[in-house]
């Protein structure tokens, strides 16, 4: 089953898959996650393997692809979105 990360965010369970290809990378890492998400729901009894194609080039050294840097740029998202919504240790409640 081919699916965009729109398409495959909204709902389904897909509990027989077990490979997660990601051809093109979503701006919006939770929309990404969520896709991937889908295949993790109860009654999922296989290992999930999730591939990330990038293209990279050798004369932009490592690093230097547009893939390779929207890769760091939502992996820098997902740092930001948990440090901001999950709290650490040393917040405090305010009541």
């Amino acid at each position: 089953m081919i699916l965009s990360p729109e398409a495959a965010g909204v709902g389904f369970t897909i509990t027989s898959a077990n490979n997660v290809i990601h051809l093109s990378r979503m701006w919006n890492p939770a929309k990404e996650d969520q896709a991937t998400d889908r295949v993790y729901r109860i009654g999922q009894q296989k290992d999930v393997n999730v591939y990330l194609p990038l293209a990279c080039h050798r004369d932009f050294g490592k690093g230097g692809s547009f893939d390779e840097k929207l890769d760091e740029l939502l992996a820098y998202k997902r740092v930001l979105s948990e440090n901001v919504i999950y709290p650490t240790a040393d917040s405090q409640m305010m009541v």
